[in-house]
């Protein structure tokens, strides 16, 4: 990813360059004509101050090769964020790229405050409460599974695609209800924490403590954190 940064740097003349607070934003390839930058900055910057962005190096936007293969829409690595403007399932909007954005912030903020997040073990044992509740839910709708799909490490990738293709998220967000988010936060546990912070700065958080309770004070004694330094 790295050397496609480096490649693109010989044609300067084509990048678009913003800034989100004091962290560049660079514009490798150009979302469509309706998605405007500046709404989706001024957007980011309502919600986040620019404590939030410490340690981050940049921002990219363009058609990547490690998101379309991967399939995703946004990623943090190498100290940056990267953010698809592949348009071809026709479902990037404004609202989608600031949702991605504050998504991988809130990873940013998890790798800063890891000890803090999972130190004392309470949002772990949360997170898997919530799978082990899943797993017995999936078990009574007659799907076939075991333990091993749902709490190895070696079977993330699979677990991943037992609930988008095999199960369906319309299925899985149904089950779910009061249980989890959305169904992108069961995945991993990095992203129940990112998953609970991007809806914890962008909707009534209310809901957030009323269901996962440990995930709320972990994000709110962050954001508290954040707001007390200086």
């Amino acid at each position: 990813m790295i050397d496609y940064i480096k490649e693109s740097n010989k044609k300067a003349q084509d990048r678009n360059e913003y800034m989100l607070f004091n962290v560049p934003v660079y514009v490798i390839n150009k979302f469509p004509s309706n998605i405007k930058i500046n709404n989706i900055l001024d957007s980011v910057k309502d919600i986040i101050n620019k404590k939030y962005l410490d340690g981050l190096e940049a921002i990219y936007i363009g058609d990547f090769k490690d998101l379309n293969r991967r399939d995703i829409q946004s990623m943090l690595k190498d100290g940056a964020i990267w953010i698809s403007s592949n348009n071809v399932k026709n479902v990037i909007t404004e609202p989608l790229v600031v949702e991605n954005i504050i998504h991988e912030i809130a990873h940013l903020l998890e790798e800063k405050y890891q000890s803090q997040i999972y130190g004392d073990g309470k949002l772990e044992r949360e997170y898997n409460s919530k799978k082990s509740r899943l797993f017995n839910l999936l078990k009574n709708e007659g799907y076939d599974i075991d333990l091993d799909l749902f709490f190895s490490d070696d079977m993330l990738k699979e677990f991943d695609n037992f609930l988008y293709r095999a199960v369906g998220y319309d299925k899985i967000s149904l089950l779910t209800a009061g249980l989890f988010l959305s169904p992108y936060s069961i995945t991993t546990i990095r992203e129940y924490f990112a998953s609970g912070m991007l809806d914890y700065l962008t909707n009534d958080n209310s809901y957030i403590d009323e269901i996962s309770p440990v995930l709320y004070s972990k994000i709110k004694t962050i954001e508290e954190r954040l707001n007390n330094e200086y």
